[in-house]
């Protein structure tokens, strides 16, 4: 931002000069650095008016590249303001232009750019397809920067796919890049990333490196969003390694740390610490600890970590008895999830609100929610290559099918009934 600052007057001082001398094609030029530089200082409107100019100016000089640039600053705006279609259509122009041109770094770089906007649209194929392609173009003409960029884009949407396997290949081939450039902030991102694949797959004492050599590398770079996400993986790490009181600690230094830590990741801390302290039979204090998490999260009920946040408050609730509580609860979330399509939120959701209308005997209500929960199980779940992250994703469908067979052999008495329920949920998990 200061550089942002600075630089806007100089550019500003050469516009006059170009201007004034009738150099349209320094013109075309100062305008990219121009539009940069105010939409750096969030002023995106004014940014936007300044790209136009430039694609108008660069269209009747045929300046295809800069155009094809011009193109990928207009996407970039309408990503940082949410606008995900409008930043769609933005990219793909731009990639349109760079193929026509043709313009190899150009095209690697709106490739990946395309890729981020359609994977917030939900296109995951069609995101894969663009970092693939950015970076096979990148890799070809030695652009390390990009094919860097495409290859942590790439873990980080089959980390969150559910497959880790591929996920871990592509964060450390992206660490490798990152190696290469020097560049140690990202280097340390891609690094996590890394520890954070390395959890999920058990191979914990790996893991556990990665993570406190994260830790030290963020502190020194004073980077205490990093140091803070690398903290709540090794703090999982430990609880999994049955290192209950280490796991505390460690979230406790997250959650009463002094500096400017985000209320996605301070609330998180406070999550996983309620966990921990519910699991030791201090139920009160977690619920306490989730009501002050939901405060920091204040107007922002429909995020995901504050949908996580009432998850567990939910849960706990209907744990400790309240059932009534809990299920308010828990059938605002399942409805604030679906109303935005997180389907990975109304799974956990409508188990424990089935447990809960059970426990109020209301049994019809309860095979309503585990039939809807088998569904949305049913099409949010994929089948990831690594046969312990299918084990652990399989654990919540193996309780709501089960409970389910449960309450069906309880109504009726009829064993093939249940039986056959069970069916598509072992079918879907031998598959």
């Amino acid at each position: 931002f200061g550089y942002a600052v600075k630089s806007e007057p100089i550019l500003h001082e050469a516009l006059a000069l170009a201007e004034a001398r009738g150099d349209s094609s320094t013109v075309c030029q100062v305008l990219r650095w121009l539009g940069y530089s105010v939409s750096n200082q969030g002023r995106w409107d004014e940014a936007e008016a300044i790209t136009r100019r430039q694609v108008a100016l660069a269209e009747a000089l045929e300046l295809a590249v800069m155009e094809g640039w011009a193109q990928v600053a207009l996407g970039w705006y309408a990503e940082q303001r949410g606008y995900m279609e409008n930043a769609t259509g933005e990219y793909a122009l731009a990639v349109e232009i760079f193929r026509d041109v043709p313009d190899s770094t150009g095209l690697a770089w709106s490739l990946n750019n395309l890729g981020n906007a359609r994977l917030d649209q939900g296109d995951r194929p069609g995101a894969r397809e663009s970092y693939l392609e950015a970076a096979a173009i990148a890799r070809r003409i030695d652009y390390v920067l990009v094919e860097a960029m495409a290859a942590n884009n790439l873990g980080v949407m089959e980390f969150e796919g559910g497959d880790p396997a591929i996920a871990l290949a592509q964060f450390e081939r992206a660490h490798e890049l990152q190696g290469r450039l020097e560049y140690r902030h990202e280097r340390i991102s891609s690094g996590l990333n890394i520890g954070l694949c390395l959890v999920y797959l058990g191979r914990l004492k790996e893991a556990a490196v990665q993570l406190e050599v994260i830790v030290v590398e963020a502190e020194s770079l004073d980077h205490p969003e990093i140091e803070t996400q690398a903290l709540l993986a090794l703090a999982s790490l430990r609880y999994r390694e049955g290192r209950t009181e280490s796991a505390k600690k460690i979230l406790r230094r997250v959650v009463f740390d002094e500096r400017d830590v985000s209320p996605n990741q301070r609330t998180e801390g406070m999550r996983s610490l309620a966990v921990h302290l519910a699991a030791q039979d201090s139920g009160a204090a977690a619920i306490e600890l989730l009501e002050q998490a939901s405060e920091l999260l204040r107007g922002q009920a429909n995020s995901v970590q504050a949908l996580r946040v009432d998850n567990l408050w939910g849960e706990l609730l209907v744990r400790d008895g309240r059932d009534r509580e809990g299920l308010e609860r828990l059938l605002s979330v399942e409805e604030r999830a679906a109303r935005i399509g997180l389907s990975g939120q109304r799974v956990p959701a409508l188990a424990h609100a089935a447990k809960a209308y059970r426990r109020l005997d209301r049994p019809d209500s309860s095979l309503i929610l585990l039939e809807r929960a088998s569904a949305v199980w049913e099409a949010e779940r994929s089948i990831p290559t690594d046969p312990r992250w299918r084990e652990l994703r399989g654990s919540l469908g193996s309780r709501i099918h089960t409970d389910w067979a449960v309450q069906i052999l309880e109504r009726t008495g009829d064993p093939q009934a249940a039986f056959d329920r069970l069916q598509p949920f072992k079918g879907r998990t031998l598959l």
